[in-house]
């Protein structure tokens, strides 16, 4: 399937798609369309904060720009690496708890409901953390989880054909290992910040 088409299908017929990726053998599609949205997630973040930080500094987003490769370098770069192998780690942690609710199916098809769920958070994510820097609400990148786990718990129902407390049951144990791993990730992403202000400042 092409990468374009997924977004389209998962954004508008989540059932329908979710039914057409049980017929997919590997995880080959799924890492090209996980790499994809991914990238393009964090180069906007990338885009957006090279500006953002040198407005809080009282520059321009001109001057912002210049920053910008910098920032994709030390950490869009990075960071991509960490999310596409923490992809395989969490849809491991994941699976084993599916196995445990007596599902049938095989890792890649965790690996595929993992990956495909996480769409909305890296296809359009960037854009509602923009809206709640520029607004000071909080609740605005809760939108794009919310999605995450709607097609979570649809993604459950087709692929394992899991009845809606079971696929709830995984949700929310998607959700706590998510507060696990961000914070891990948050953690990482402070050293490199560091290290980011040392170089710039």
């Amino acid at each position: 399937m092409n990468i374009l088409i997924n977004i389209k299908e998962i954004l508008f017929s989540p059932y329908s798609f979710f039914q057409k990726v049980k017929k997919e053998k590997d995880i080959k599609l799924a890492v090209s369309h996980f790499l994809a949205v991914t990238f393009f997630g964090l180069f906007m973040l990338s885009f957006i904060f090279s500006g953002l930080f040198y407005k809080i500094f009282s520059h321009t987003w001109v001057t912002g720009l210049r920053f910008f490769p910098k920032l994709l370098l030390m950490w869009t770069l990075p960071f991509f690496l960490v999310t596409l192998l923490m992809s395989f780690v969490l849809s491991g942690v994941l699976h084993m708890f599916i196995k445990f609710l007596k599902g049938k199916g095989n890792y890649t098809q965790t690996y595929q409901l993992y990956v495909y769920a996480q769409t909305p958070s890296y296809l359009y994510g960037w854009l509602l953390v923009l809206l709640q820097v520029k607004s000071s609400v909080n609740f605005f990148n809760l939108i794009s989880w919310i999605h995450v786990f709607i097609l979570l718990l649809i993604g459950c129902q087709q692929i394992y054909a899991f009845p809606r407390w079971k696929s709830v049951l995984v949700v929310l144990f998607f959700l706590g290992v998510s507060v696990v791993s961000s914070n891990l990730l948050q953690s990482v992403f402070g050293i490199v910040m560091n290290i980011f202000n040392v170089s710039f400042f």
